[in-house]
């Protein structure tokens, strides 16, 4: 098989075009923030090309992304931390501007609002987890990326992660079964 040659340009932006939605998925997961995802992915494509000569290959080039995608989101997610606990030392508020998007299609307006309930109910038990499970899950999960991957990834060894995604699994789901049952008992009112 070939080997391509990443430091020619054209090769490069196949690599980017071929990986891009993926890197922006994982960053809007970590972030959850569209705008910010894709502001982060594109440092991300940034900072590999630029560190194209210190690749080693001990794991493939998606999954060399995924880790700097990875490092880059949580260090966005730790400056918002120190930003906002630096606002809310001056008493300020910051809101949440999260806009959830409209599927395309016949949706009445209790099932909008339904749907809506539904994906801040997940976001916010997301949110709820703890960064590295939060990261774990979000990459087997959504990703659908092997635990061997996940561990290359996150810095950490197989059975780390099959710990956090169980523990995360088990939060999520007692998370869910309660605000679910909620939102369940509220709709039928």
């Amino acid at each position: 098989m070939k080997e391509i040659n990443y430091q020619d340009p054209d090769a490069f932006r196949g690599l980017v075009e071929q990986q891009k939605e993926r890197i922006v998925n994982v960053c809007y997961r970590i972030l959850r923030d569209r705008e910010d995802a894709q502001d982060v992915a594109q440092e991300v494509f940034m900072k590999a090309y630029a560190s194209l000569g210190s690749f080693r290959g001990d794991a493939s080039m998606a999954t060399w992304l995924y880790r700097i995608a990875v490092s880059q989101s949580l260090d966005v997610v730790r400056k918002r931390k120190r930003k906002k606990r630096s606002l809310f030392g001056k008493n300020a508020v910051e809101l949440d501007t999260q806009i959830y998007e409209v599927p395309s299609g016949e949706e009445t307006p209790e099932e909008n609002q339904l749907r809506v309930r539904r994906e801040s109910i997940l976001k916010n038990a997301m949110d709820s987890l703890p960064e590295k499970q939060r990261v774990a899950l979000s990459l087997s999960t959504y990703e659908k990326l092997s635990n061997k991957e996940v561990a290359t990834i996150m810095k950490t060894s197989v059975s780390s992660v099959e710990s956090l995604v169980h523990r995360a699994k088990k939060k999520m789901r007692k998370l869910l079964e309660t605000q679910y049952e909620t939102l369940r008992r509220d709709s039928l009112l």
